[in-house]
């Protein structure tokens, strides 16, 4: 079991199984709420209701860094407005 990073060797802070971590590689592949919600014209506050109720696919990096894969933007973009939740 790796509990570093293996890009950048950054150590698990609960010593769990890294593949990824917050420190390298959310920066290529993830976004932070406001960022994604930018990308779809809303607040980052809509972000995470939308990940409450499910809409949005989350990945956690820890305790406190949560992010959202760029691959979530293709699939959320390509629902008509109606399917949007409030």
């Amino acid at each position: 079991m790796n509990t570093n990073c293996p890009n950048c060797d950054y150590p698990s802070s609960d010593g769990a199984e890294v593949l990824r971590c917050a420190k390298c590689c959310y920066t290529k592949e993830f976004m932070r709420y406001e960022e994604f919600g930018k990308l779809m014209g809303v607040s980052g506050l809509t972000i995470r209701r939308w990940e409450k109720r499910g809409f949005v696919q989350t990945r956690r990096f820890g305790p406190s860094v949560i992010r959202i894969h760029r691959s979530e933007f293709e699939r959320v973009a390509g629902l008509t407005l109606e399917e949007l939740p409030v």
